[in-house]
């Protein structure tokens, strides 16, 4: 960091949306990461990679061998179409059969959802891909997701809703997670409470969480900046 000037800085937070660009200064090549859990989107127009069943098809199948295939493919699939990270796949756990994005996660179990999702994430992962896990957590609806706040017991939280993500971490060597939008009570899914204290401290989280695109309230923002900066500090 200190052969960076502060514009080279500045442009690789500020410019960071499905991508982080070139550093020529420390010979750093432009990242680009893609959309999306049903299909890895290419760049540069070269094409996307397989659409494959939906991740409760999948989740169906209880086979963690399988699982671990398709991650393998989605790893190789991110080396030939030039797309260095996925977004994806969808961890959340089902709440309710309303919610929007229910055809991206796994399952209505924490513990059976997690497996599924660690064995795709590991194979990804060996292949080189960087995985962001989303939305982290408790995304339960499409409509309003930004407005949302979503009140739920610690313990439910550690044992049903942030159990596929901490699977993935331990069991998937998952390297990437993305925030959800709604707030988890009265915090941001971006607080210190979770991303440093939970994913880094207890569940030995290698990675670094990105905020979902750019929008959401203020106090998604505000966390996004003081949490990154105690993860720098953590380091």
């Amino acid at each position: 960091l200190n052969q960076l000037t502060w514009k080279e800085l500045v442009d690789s937070i500020s410019a960071g949306s499905f991508s982080n660009p070139a550093v020529a200064n420390v010979e750093k090549d432009s990242i680009t990461d893609n959309d999306g859990p049903g299909q890895l989107k290419g760049r540069n127009n070269a094409g996307n990679g397989w659409a494959w069943a939906c991740a409760v098809v999948v989740a169906s199948t209880w086979n963690t061998e399988l699982c671990y295939e398709q991650g393998r493919i989605i790893g190789n699939e991110s080396m030939w179409i030039g797309t260095s990270g996925w977004y994806g796949p969808g961890l959340d756990t089902h709440r309710s059969p309303l919610a929007g994005r229910n055809f991206e996660y796994y399952s209505q179990d924490g513990v059976q959802g997690g497996l599924i999702a660690s064995a795709i994430i590991k194979g990804a992962t060996d292949m080189g891909c960087h995985v962001y896990m989303k939305h982290a957590f408790l995304n339960d609806q499409e409509t309003n997701r930004l407005d949302m706040a979503t009140f739920v017991t610690e313990q439910a939280i550690r044992e049903i809703y942030a159990k596929p993500f901490e699977l993935s971490v331990k069991k998937g060597n998952a390297n990437g997670m993305m925030a959800s939008f709604n707030l988890i009570g009265i915090e941001s899914s971006l607080g210190y409470a979770t991303v440093v204290q939970m994913y880094k401290n207890e569940w030995g989280f290698d990675g670094f969480s990105v905020t979902d695109m750019w929008g959401g309230s203020t106090s998604y923002a505000r966390a996004s900046g003081w949490t990154g900066y105690a993860m720098a500090r953590s380091f």
